[in-house]
């Protein structure tokens, strides 16, 4: 077994906390989901020994709501006051589902304060809570994270643009069938239409 210098000292030093987030509204299917970050999380973790002893993983909560307000990683967070919890690790498999925006940020200190260090694939280990290099990389995973968000909510504002865009009519003649078609093709030329 190889041991890595940060996992010393308790007894539950190789015992891992694992959680994982996916949200439904993507018609995304919970259990693929589920398997995939956990085969990812327990990768990063089982060559130095480690071994995940609870599961943590929120369906159906949008990554943009807080921790302390997500079912699973609120049940996470509680567990922390426990000395006798049988872990002192969490692992993640992907940083984007768990974090968003600044959460990383919020979360890393409630850890640190617990003596609890958070793995993650893409550091290749734990999280130093002091290395500036590995608050940018969650920093980028926040981002990347809010920027999906936005991302999927733009359809949803596209029929707002649009209607902003559209002519107003200013009379009844206007607003008729026909005068709404030659606007369509470019053809009506009212002196009353006027754009936003």
């Amino acid at each position: 077994m190889n041991e890595h210098p940060l996992l010393e000292g308790s007894c539950y030093a190789h015992c891992f906390a694992f959680y994982g987030r996916v949200s439904t509204e993507d018609n995304q299917d919970p259990e693929p989901s589920f398997n995939w970050q956990y085969l990812l999380a327990n990768n990063l973790i089982t060559p130095v020994g480690g071994q995940i002893v609870a599961r943590f993983f929120d369906v159906g909560d949008s990554r943009s709501i807080p921790w302390p307000r997500r079912p699973e990683a609120s049940r996470l967070l509680a567990a922390l006051r426990d000395p006798n919890r049988g872990f002192d690790n969490v692992v993640i498999g992907e940083p984007h589902r768990a974090f968003y925006g600044n959460q990383y940020g919020l979360t890393i200190p409630i850890l640190a304060h617990f003596g609890v260090r958070l793995w993650v694939p893409e550091v290749g280990g734990p999280i130093d809570p002091d290395n500036e290099a590995h608050d940018l990389v969650m920093s980028v995973f926040g981002g990347m994270s809010n920027a999906r968000q936005t991302k999927r909510r733009t359809p949803e504002r596209l029929p707002i643009w649009l209607a902003i865009r559209r002519p107003r009519y200013c009379c009844a003649s206007c607003s008729g069938g026909g005068a709404r078609e030659s606007f369509q093709s470019g053809t009506h030329r009212c002196r009353k239409v006027r754009k936003l």
